[in-house]
Parts: C-alpha cells; sequence; structure tokens
C-alpha cells in the first residue's frame, strides 16, 4: 500500500512504481495518472507546474484535482 507523505502541510501518496519524467525537462519532483492513463508530470516548489500532456501552473499544490506521487524521499 502506497505511503502518505506530507509536504508543507499538503497530502500526497508516495510513488508505488519507478517512473520517469519527460526527457530535456526540469527535474521533476511529483506525477500523478489521469482517469485516461495519461500522466502528467509535476515539479512543487512553492507551485505547482504541469509539464505534460497539459500546459498551466496552479499557484496552490492544494488546488491541484490529481492524486501527485513523490519522486523525492520527503517520508523518510
Amino acid at each position: 500500500m502506497p505511503q502518505k507523505v506530507e509536504i508543507d502541510g499538503i497530502e500526497y501518496i508516495e510513488k508505488p512504481a519507478p517512473i520517469t519524467p519527460p526527457p530535456n525537462k526540469v527535474q521533476a519532483t511529483h506525477w500523478a495518472v489521469l482517469p485516461d492513463d495519461s500522466i502528467v508530470f509535476y515539479r512543487v516548489t512553492d507551485e505547482v507546474l504541469i509539464w505534460l500532456p497539459y500546459s498551466g501552473v496552479w499557484d496552490n499544490p492544494g488546488l491541484v484535482p490529481y492524486t501527485l506521487y513523490s519522486y523525492d524521499k520527503h517520508s523518510e
């Protein structure tokens, strides 16, 4: 069962399997699988940046409408 991870007061679910971010991108910190099985890649810092397949920015990571899976080791 995936572990829950809290980053800056926001709860995420740790990645259950290895997935790599797309090439030629700044290092992703998180990813999410959409209902159509496509994958979006995020960098979580002060804001969340969606890389693929859509383009957009949320100023508040808590407003992202998908479950984020972490690449980072915040749970350690």
